[in-house]
């Protein structure tokens, strides 16, 4: 695989890219700005561009809640598996639609309620990740789990 960056560039990228720098905001800031004057990406990957917001910036400040997060992006939802929600009983949608929003719209006299089974955010609203800051441990055995 290969990476330009700063018209430099990389060959055999393994996907991990690390750039030591002294203010690591300032030069966050840097590439976004560059990104939003000049409407083209920072990066380069096989020929593909790919903008700073598609990839994950790991700084000193970053907590395992910035890591293992619930976006698009992250891999949250591979970690687990395929978890099937009916079969393990983990949501009765059924006995929810009937007794909960059905009972509302009835209520409120509309139907404005529906049930929205989107079990990323079912898993967002009842897993709680650590607010601490990462280790150089944890990064590392985190992106071999990614094999990365």
């Amino acid at each position: 695989m290969k990476i330009k960056i700063h018209n430099q560039e990389i060959e055999n990228f393994n996907g991990l890219l690390l750039i030591d720098v002294k203010n690591t905001s300032e030069y966050l800031k840097r590439l976004y700005m560059y990104e939003k004057q000049h409407e083209t990406s920072v990066f380069e990957i096989n020929n593909v561009n790919v903008d700073i917001s598609d990839c994950l910036i790991i700084t000193p400040f970053s907590k395992y809640s910035d890591l293992i997060s619930y976006t698009a992006k992250n891999v949250f939802t591979k970690l687990l598996g395929n978890i099937n929600f009916e079969h393990d009983k983990i949501l009765n949608e059924k006995y929810l639609d009937k007794e909960v929003v059905a009972k509302l719209n009835e209520t409120l006299g509309r139907d404005i309620i529906s049930l929205d089974t989107s079990y990323s955010k079912i898993l967002k609203s009842i897993i709680k990740i650590s607010e601490d800051y990462i280790d150089h441990e944890f990064i590392y055995s985190y992106l071999e789990l990614l094999h990365w």
